[in-house]
């Protein structure tokens, strides 16, 4: 055997380089024209998220469920994904929860309850 042919038997082979997010949000992939303005929407989400990182900024998470608004969560973003998995950290919480059939807001881990206005 040639040295050339041993070499290329033992050869690393080449990685793909995968676009992250970053990558996708500073123009890496050119969405394409069916997906256009669902990938231009998503795009804009990111562009704030990483904004909120980079100047430091305090975000409001809105989490929902089948009636609504369950509960927000306010606090300093650290990390996120292509999945809008976030990592907080100092979270202020507020959610809601059902007692004897009306709503109350319970605030943190002080467990201040306040009645809701409930629409008719």
């Amino acid at each position: 055997m040639s040295a050339s042919s041993s070499s290329h038997l033992y050869s690393m082979p080449k990685r793909k380089v995968l676009p992250t997010v970053l990558n996708f949000m500073d123009g890496f992939r050119t969405p394409s024209n069916s997906n256009a303005k669902c990938n231009k929407s998503s795009a804009d989400i990111f562009d704030l998220l990483r904004r909120a990182i980079n100047e430091r900024r305090r975000i409001e998470v809105l989490t929902r469920d089948c009636r609504g608004i369950y509960g927000i969560l306010v606090g300093w973003l650290i990390v996120f994904d292509k999945h809008m998995d976030l990592i907080m950290s100092d979270v202020d919480e507020v959610f809601r929860r059902l007692t004897d059939g009306h709503d109350y807001l319970e605030l943190g881990s002080k467990r201040q309850t306040t009645p809701l206005i409930k629409r008719k």
